[in-house]
């Protein structure tokens, strides 16, 4: 076995790790990013079924409420 068929395996493997390795960091972040944004519809959803007086106590008002209520999980 030549110097080059030893070699081939070794570069082929690194690469493809590389590679592997930024994809499973891509699907990490994606699946982290989507997780935020569920979490954040669930505080909204919560948000939303508080009473006057609850809103009250936090220091809210029904159009704060509204407004933020109002958005999409993305949107900050």
């Amino acid at each position: 076995m030549g110097i080059i068929q030893k070699i081939e395996p070794v570069i082929g493997s690194t690469q493809s790790d590389s590679i592997g390795s930024s994809m499973r960091s891509f699907a990490l972040h994606c699946l982290q990013t989507l997780m935020h944004w569920r979490e954040r519809a669930r505080q909204r959803r919560h948000l939303a079924m508080l009473d006057a007086r609850m809103l009250e106590d936090i220091g809210l008002t029904e159009g704060d409420v509204a407004r933020e209520c109002g958005k999409y999980p993305w949107q900050r």
